[in-house]
């Protein structure tokens, strides 16, 4: 269950506004709640490969069982794994983020799907506090001690799979159930958020704690793609004097 949702884009040139979301936590919370009273589904070959990591202190959570937990989550277009790409990053969403984001699993299609909600919330058609971001967790980006990046990637069975996709409908299904028992007397009037909710441009309204105040990324992108755009005209016109 997730709070912030991270995605990569060519930060020093500009802000596109996808690139930091955040959601309801006080939703957030009643969801993780109902979730936690599921039984999770595992398998022994992921008990087996979960087990690796136990001399890794730095990864000890790994080895643990499935679990329902509350963490932010990275996005990015393209997939990525390997302890390197890993770092990167985390490094980057906690630039992104003032510190504040420290994902604990990674997605592909979570920011596009947030993008989506809230310009329809711009609309007045939705109601982006009303967002959950569910995950499983199905593989590890980073392999354990003794295993290779290659290994980690193409060879190993790390096992995931099969129960990551019985609990998400496991967790889900309680989280839905939760929701409609409660709806006439909880959820039809929404759930007030304590937090900031929206994307890094604070398109919705609001202060982000996070990522920089709308109007400066606005200016400041806008001279930082001029003067690069300006940079890589002079770059091609002298490689042209030189040929």
């Amino acid at each position: 269950m997730n709070e912030k949702v991270v995605y990569f884009a060519d930060f020093l040139l500009r802000i596109y506004g996808t690139e930091v979301f955040e959601v309801n936590e006080a939703l957030r919370d009643i969801a993780i709640s109902f979730a936690s009273t599921a039984s999770l589904n595992d398998t022994e070959a992921s008990q087996a490969y979960r087990a690796l990591y136990d001399e890794s202190p730095g990864y000890k959570a790994a080895s643990e069982p499935p679990s329902v937990l509350a963490c932010d989550v990275t996005t990015s277009d393209v997939w990525f794994t390997g302890t390197r790409l890993s770092e990167a990053f985390e490094n980057t969403t906690s630039l992104l983020t003032n510190g504040s984001g420290v994902y604990c699993t990674t997605a592909q299609e979570d920011n596009g799907t947030l993008e989506a909600i809230l310009r329809a919330a711009n609309s007045n058609l939705t109601d982006i506090s009303r967002a959950i971001v569910m995950r499983t967790a199905s593989d590890f980006d980073r392999p354990p001690p003794g295993i290779s990046e290659i290994q980690n990637l193409f060879y190993t069975d790390q096992g995931g799979f099969p129960p990551a996709l019985k609990n998400i409908y496991l967790a889900g299904v309680k989280v839905v159930t939760g929701i409609l028992d409660g709806w006439s007397s909880t959820f039809e009037e929404g759930i007030p958020a304590p937090n900031y909710v929206g994307d890094i441009l604070a398109t919705l309204g609001g202060a982000p704690d996070f990522g920089q105040p709308a109007a400066f990324i606005t200016k400041r992108s806008m001279n930082d793609m001029n003067g690069f755009q300006g940079r890589l005209g002079m770059r091609r016109a002298a490689e042209n004097l030189r040929r």
